[in-house]
């Protein structure tokens, strides 16, 4: 029997055809699993995608009991009416009924462009967010920072992320280049270049 250089007897063929049938066995079936796995995605798509694409919502760990949904590291990212860029992040965030109705926040923090460019973060020790109309009511220990160099701190405030709006009707203190303030309830024009301080 000639061999001929360059070619494999028929002996190494024979041996080596039980490996590629299990290499194409395999291929198979990850194939196979990839394929369910891609099905799967397009029928959740729908309840993956919120009312709106201006806001994304992403955490580390979530965990769905009887009860509630509960997500750890949470952070909502999206747009106001206007365009501009917002943040909201937490330790925690349940919702009493998965898919609907508030979110209570374990030590939020917001971080909100105003429209001249500037900006305001507001943390919390706890936190109310309505994904509906997008107001998210901090309270606790509220302190809120102005990048024009202002601390203010609070018990409470309201922030209309779709209008991009901050206010508090309770008492307020504060301090920054200016000097210091007090006063029993605030809002920020929606241009952030004004503060105004009741009482």
């Amino acid at each position: 029997d000639v061999q001929h250089p360059g070619f494999p007897a028929r002996e190494q063929l024979r041996a080596s055809r039980p490996a590629r049938m299990r290499a194409i066995r395999v291929l198979k079936v990850l194939l196979t699993g990839l394929a369910a796995v891609l099905i799967g995605l397009l029928a959740l798509w729908p309840q993956l995608r919120t009312s709106t694409d201006r806001l994304r919502i992403a955490f580390a760990d979530f965990d769905v009991t009887s009860d509630d949904l509960s997500m750890m590291n949470a952070r909502y990212v999206g747009t106001d009416g206007n365009n501009r860029p917002f943040s909201v992040t937490a330790d925690a965030a349940r919702q009493r009924v998965p898919g609907k109705g508030k979110l209570q926040l374990e030590s939020p923090q917001a971080d909100i462009h105003l429209q001249n460019g500037s900006w305001v973060m507001v943390t919390a020790d706890k936190g109310e967010y309505n994904p509906d109309d997008r107001v998210l009511n901090v309270a606790g220990e509220v302190r809120l920072f102005h990048d024009s160099g202002y601390e203010f701190l609070s018990k409470e405030a309201n922030i209309d992320l779709e209008r991009n709006i901050v206010s508090g009707s309770h008492h307020i203190t504060g301090q920054g280049p200016f000097g210091e303030m007090e006063g029993e309830g605030f809002r920020f024009s929606k241009d952030g270049k004004l503060m105004v301080l009741i009482g």
